[in-house]
């Protein structure tokens, strides 16, 4: 956390602002780097996601504008960048994952509702989250943080569900399923959703409470789950996510 000398500089410096100001050629590149790292990422979710912060930072016309007055950085992972007067995703702050104190920035913003799968711990989540976005440092949005919270969780969920299964447990695989189904309904999920994204989440979800082991397989594949059999189904034509997809493209 930041001292108070250094909280009342940075707000004095931003005070002195006047006019807009074009982003630093390497901000953007990095920016840039970060959405097209993000676009390679296993997770069909996390590319949608990525490709939206992509389209605003090659669009062109970025520029860093004055923060607003109500916001006050606590931490040096706070940045004080927005775009054209407003986020890319409205209200949610840009952070610096490279920065010391991020994990104790994930500690702050941390959502208290998250429902965890067994095993899984807010001390865990939270360090998970910070290496894997320290791995690959870079400026992101602080929905795209509790999307990483929610994620987590929502994997624990698809790896507890095929645990139970393994052991026959019914009343283990349900309360999972409820989970999984729920999950299409998580905030950060629901505000980053470009297209299709939780419908189809809700899609696997119901096919995962039926009991159908097999849409479990896909979506432990898909998103990187423990508890994968190891069957590729990602390029079958018939496969769950296929289906679920062109569903919602006639559903539009």
């Amino acid at each position: 956390m930041i001292s108070d000398d250094e909280l009342t500089r940075r707000l004095s410096a931003e005070s002195r602002r006047g006019e807009q100001q074009p982003l630093p050629s390497g901000m953007v590149a990095l920016l840039v780097s970060e959405a097209r790292s993000e676009a390679a990422a296993a997770s069909w979710r996390r590319r949608a996601c990525a490709a939206v912060a992509g389209a605003a930072v090659i669009g062109g016309g970025v520029f860093a504008a004055p923060a607003v007055a109500e916001t006050i950085r606590h931490f040096i992972a706070q940045t004080e960048i927005v775009f054209g007067g407003s986020e890319v995703i409205e209200d949610s702050e840009f952070v610096d994952t490279s920065a010391s104190d991020l994990g104790e920035y994930l500690e702050s913003i941390y959502p208290a509702q998250l429902q965890l799968a067994p095993g899984q711990t807010k001390k865990g989540l939270i360090e998970q989250v910070r290496a894997a976005h320290s791995a690959e440092p870079g400026v992101t949005q602080r929905v795209g943080l509790i999307r990483s919270f929610e994620h987590a969780a929502y994997v624990g969920w698809i790896e507890e569900w095929l645990t139970a299964h393994d052991a026959c447990d019914k009343t283990r695989m349900a309360a999972a399923a409820k989970v999984i189904s729920d999950a299409a309904t998580w905030p950060a999920f629901v505000q980053t959703d470009g297209g299709g994204i939780t419908y189809i989440m809700a899609r696997f979800g119901k096919e995962i409470s039926a009991e159908d082991v097999q849409a479990a397989q896909e979506l432990a594949q898909i998103e990187g789950a423990s508890g994968w059999d190891g069957v590729d189904r990602s390029n079958r034509p018939d496969s769950y996510y296929e289906t679920f997809l062109n569903d919602y493209e006639a559903s539009k």
